[in-house]
């Protein structure tokens, strides 16, 4: 006999508390999942296997967690792991780059969620201040224009969700309700998960993000319910996250949320060096840098930078945040990026400097990486996140301003130059065909005496000066590599 819907609202209720802590896979996904189907009064027996063996990609043998055939295919992870494992080389090709829930928190923090918990508890004792607050989250929208299976969006809505929770508790505080042992609130949930949109160029990880927001949506429909003794859910589903599948760099990002309407964009875009791009990126990215010299040298990432700022002309208010590599806040990438976002008045609010994580598939190098936050409008309060060790936690350190190599000075770009910043002699003289370097006679050394051995030094520089076997110090540092020695000897670097 079949339950009903009353005894499986209770089953459900008694299960999320008796595995709201769990976060072992290897010890907890058999008898999770037993006690999960018998919340619908099913035994796991009749319709499911573990660990059943399958074929992998590539070959090799390996196991599906679960398997109920023509209805549920499991993949369980420990609590903080990566769901995205399935997609790491297919993904690792387009350039993108997991990224862990304590370095979502790192972006999303200071992009939106400490201002608002600070808000929340200004007013969180003042009943019509309070109502406006509550009123205010449901109407922020969230776009990330590279969402891959929705990591950011999923951990920023959960995070909205637990402060309306916050909400609900002072209100229900205040109200003549306090005390009431079961409360109705389908009334009073207003963050839902039409607020956050996504642009993803592959697919099959759209897909798994527009499902994963309505899971965690779930999730805390059940905490609400535990909250307040009244069962909570939003069924039929009728508002949906939206997701779009397409190239981000070659869409009108106003097509999928306009940026009138449009609060936070944030996310971690795919990076790739100028060597690593293939053909197809190379083409999309030139295609939104038209017009901006040197931007040949830029990394993927750059595209994202540059069309977000473009996107919030449209509404000042609105801010960015992006995880990127840490090549477009040193070294020649800076002038070029920032010399744009600058033209387009862009101002740096909060970044993280160098830090590293490494994510969980095998094989795969640390990345070195930085957070910058930034928009329209500039803002009197800027911090910088300092790494003493770039494995560990960072400080936060309060700055007037903040430039773009991510440190509190003024905003000076270097820029890449041929010519000398001073009046000098021109030190090149070329024909078309063949360029030749000369120093104009200010390096001429004379020639060694006779029968003296000496060593020809190579610079990097491309000059080839003749010392003597035992080289006096110079007043310079250069790295240079004997190409000639004494004979049968194996020439040593020698460092000056």
């Amino acid at each position: 006999m079949g339950l009903n819907w009353n005894e499986i609202k209770s089953r459900a209720l008694l299960f999320s508390k008796t595995w709201d802590d769990a976060c072992n896979e290897k010890s907890q996904a058999k008898p999770f999942w037993i006690d999960f189907f018998e919340i619908f009064g099913i035994t796991n027996k009749r319709v499911a296997t573990f660990e059943l063996h399958v074929k992998l990609l590539g070959g090799k043998r390996g196991f599906m967690d679960l398997f109920w055939p023509g209805m549920l295919l499991v993949e369980h992870k420990s609590r903080g792991e990566d769901l995205d494992k399935a997609l790491t080389q297919a993904r690792r090709n387009l350039g993108a780059h997991y990224t862990s829930e304590a370095n979502i928190l790192k972006l999303i923090k200071p992009l939106f969620l400490d201002e608002l918990h600070t808000e929340f508890e200004r007013v969180k004792g003042h009943p019509q201040r309070l109502f406006a607050f509550h009123q205010k989250l449901r109407q922020l929208t969230f776009l990330d224009p590279a969402c891959g299976c929705g990591n950011f969006l999923v951990i920023s809505y959960r995070e909205l969700r637990e402060l309306e929770l916050k909400v609900l508790r002072a209100s229900h505080e205040l109200s003549a309700h306090r005390g009431q042992l079961a409360v109705d609130v389908h009334g009073l949930i207003g963050v839902n998960v039409d607020q956050f949109f996504g642009i993803e160029i592959e697919e099959f990880p759209a897909q798994i993000a527009q499902v994963a927001l309505w899971l965690v949506d779930h999730q805390m429909n059940l905490r609400v319910s535990v909250e307040f003794g009244m069962y909570f859910a939003r069924i039929p589903l009728t508002s949906t996250p939206h997701i779009r599948q397409a190239n981000a760099l070659r869409l009108d990002w106003n097509e999928v949320l306009p940026a009138q309407r449009c609060s936070y964009v944030l996310g971690n875009p795919p990076f790739l060096g100028k060597t690593y791009q293939s053909k197809e990126q190379k083409v999309d990215l030139t295609a939104v840098m038209h017009g901006i010299h040197g931007a040949g040298d830029l990394d993927f990432v750059c595209g994202w930078f540059v069309l977000a700022a473009k996107y919030m002309q449209e509404r000042k208010e609105m801010q960015a945040a992006f995880v990127s590599t840490n090549s477009i806040t040193q070294g020649e990438q800076v002038a070029v990026l920032w010399g744009e976002l600058q033209r387009l008045g862009m101002h740096i609010h909060f970044a993280h400097r160098t830090f590293q994580w490494s994510n969980e598939a095998k094989g795969n190098a640390a990345v070195h990486c930085v957070i910058v936050g930034f928009g329209p409008e500039d803002k009197s309060v800027k911090t910088i996140y300092e790494y003493e060790d770039i494995k560990g936690q960072p400080q936060a350190v309060p700055a007037k301003r903040i430039n773009a190599y991510l440190v509190d000075a003024p905003d000076v770009l270097l820029s890449k130059r041929r010519a000398p910043i001073c009046k000098v002699k021109d030190c090149n003289q070329q024909t078309p065909s063949t360029p030749k370097p000369n120093d104009c006679g200010a390096s001429k050394l004379k020639h060694p005496p006779p029968n003296q051995p000496v060593r020809a030094i190579l610079l990097r520089a491309s000059f080839t000066i003749w010392l003597p076997q035992q080289p006096a110090s110079f007043a310079c540092s250069a790295t240079m590599h004997p190409i000639a020695n004494k004979p049968n000897s194996k020439p040593p670097s020698l460092t000056i």
